[in-house]
């Protein structure tokens, strides 16, 4: 048994013990690699695992995107085209014109760093040769674009080129056209509610987040959360929440846990 082996069976037998309580419905479609440049191989790594939503950090240099958490870590080789942009067009190409081959949606998450002022145009024109991958309007398979971090005023998105989605937040307003735009809606958990690494979420905490995540969802929307812990036991109350989009750092242990239900 290989190293890789042994941690999915650990994960699969501490799993079966509360298996009745979990959906049968999740799958890697449903899981978001956080902070995924930071893998050891990203978008390879979350794409080999089918992960159906992919987080980039992008920041605006000298006319170029540059993919880094924060301005200190940029560096030459790791721009967005190169990183992200141009393997995903290619196994677009490879899978005749769709995300996967199994007709499985993939959204990219790319979180603004810079100013949407300086990023906005840079992302349009890197994306503009392979419109007919990313623009809804064009193609029922295209892969979903969703803005973050530092966005547009949320009285603005309608504006924007139809390949853009945006991250909605909780305390935002939005106009009824400007909603169209917000097809994913993430929070930061920690500001909604206590929840330590180790510890499982109390029932009043679950109780505010199914209220939080059930007026989502009446919007016909998505939704995820960051800040959770990179547990087990948190991924089953996510799940048990019916989150959308599970975070993760750790992409073969999620996978691990979503395989197993998967059978």
């Amino acid at each position: 048994m290989n190293k890789y082996s042994g941690i999915c069976l650990i994960i699969i037998l501490i799993f079966t013990k509360t298996a009745s309580a979990q959906p049968s419905h999740y799958t890697t479609a449903n899981a978001h690699s956080h902070n995924d440049y930071e893998q050891d191989l990203p978008f390879y790594d979350a794409y080999a695992r089918h992960f159906g939503s992919i987080e980039a950090d992008i920041w605006a240099v000298k006319g170029s995107l540059f993919v880094a958490h924060d301005k200190d870590d940029i560096s030459p080789g790791r721009t967005f085209q190169k990183l992200y942009l141009n393997p995903l067009v290619h196994r677009i190409k490879a899978n005749g014109d769709k995300a996967y081959k199994n007709k499985q949606s993939l959204q990219l998450l790319i979180d603004f760093k810079s100013s949407y002022s300086d990023l906005m145009p840079l992302l349009l024109k890197s994306l503009e040769p392979y419109r007919k991958y990313f623009d809804p309007t064009l193609n029922p398979d295209a892969i979903r674009i969703v803005i973050s971090g530092n966005m547009p005023p949320p009285d603005s998105l309608y504006h924007y080129d139809p390949m853009f989605t945006f991250d909605g937040r909780l305390s935002s307003h939005y106009t009824e056209r400007n909603l169209r735009r917000v097809k994913l809606v993430s929070a930061d958990v920690q500001k909604l509610v206590n929840w330590e690494n180790n510890d499982s979420l109390s029932a009043r905490g679950k109780q505010k987040l199914s209220r939080i995540i059930d007026r989502i969802h009446s919007n016909n929307q998505l939704i995820r959360f960051w800040g959770t812990p990179n547990t087990i036991k948190a991924y089953q109350d996510l799940m048990e929440l019916k989150v959308d989009y599970i975070g993760t750092d750790d992409l073969s242990k999620l996978e691990c846990l979503l395989s197993r239900i998967d059978r």
